[in-house]
């Protein structure tokens, strides 16, 4: 059976050599995976206030959760010996 989806290839990991190639492929790939945006808006979104519509609950969810998926794609794309570097680092702008 034919499918319209595919997989994406592994994130390309950053050795510490060639950052400047490394971030415009990692860029790519979080585009392609829809994370882009989640990274470039370093702030969480806002608290949810009261009386909201499910719709707003999931939109808040869904874009939270985005956020977390951003660094996860990081932090997979970041080798061992690079990774104590950006540790402590919160937002997917910042690492």
């Amino acid at each position: 059976m034919a499918s319209n989806m595919y997989s994406l290839a592994s994130p390309p990991v950053f050795t510490g050599e060639n950052y400047q190639m490394w971030a415009v492929r990692m860029k790519t790939y979080l585009q392609a995976c829809d994370f882009w945006d989640a990274v470039e808006q370093e702030h969480d979104p806002q608290p949810l206030p009261a009386d909201l519509t499910l719709a707003q609950i999931r939109n808040h969810s869904e874009e939270r959760a985005r956020k977390f998926k951003a660094k996860t794609c990081l932090y997979s794309a970041i080798s061992k010996a690079i990774f104590p570097r950006i540790i402590a680092l919160d937002t997917a702008k910042q690492i």
